[in-house]
């Protein structure tokens, strides 16, 4: 009976042995679960900041990227008035251009015109003396 107890005990005494060495594991897996865990939360955490960050320069990018597109919106619209403007003006140099040419042909006619009546005075002068001479 003795050797019985014995061997109960020794069985016991394993069966024992094998649980603390089972509970160490766990315990020491448990303690790096936690780590993990605890490294996971940390990183999460930094992750969350680096978000928060990246929203807020993607709110940045996209109201300077708004402000130039309204920028380079408002010059398009400032250089077709400049465009308007220049057209405006070569068609007013044009019609002057032409107003020119219109008044050089017609003081080019006033000359002809003027040349014309000299000539026709000078006559009239000489026909005036010879007719005076005559009397």
């Amino acid at each position: 009976m003795f050797v019985l107890h014995l061997c109960h005990m020794s069985v016991l005494l394993e069966t024992v042995t094998g649980m603390h060495a089972a509970n160490g594991l766990l315990s020491h897996g448990l303690c790096e679960s936690n780590s993990v865990i605890s490294d996971l939360k940390e990183h999460n955490c930094r992750t969350r900041e680096e978000l928060e960050m990246c929203r807020t320069l993607k709110g940045k990018l996209l109201a300077d990227i708004q402000s130039g597109f309204d920028r380079i919106s408002r010059k398009e619209v400032e250089a077709g008035e400049i465009t308007i403007k220049l057209n405006t003006f070569a068609k007013k140099l044009s019609d002057l251009q032409l107003q020119e040419e219109m008044m050089l042909q017609r003081s080019n006619e006033i000359g002809s015109q003027l040349a014309m009546l000299m000539r026709e005075l000078d006559l009239s002068n000489t026909d005036l003396v010879v007719s005076l001479l005559d009397q």
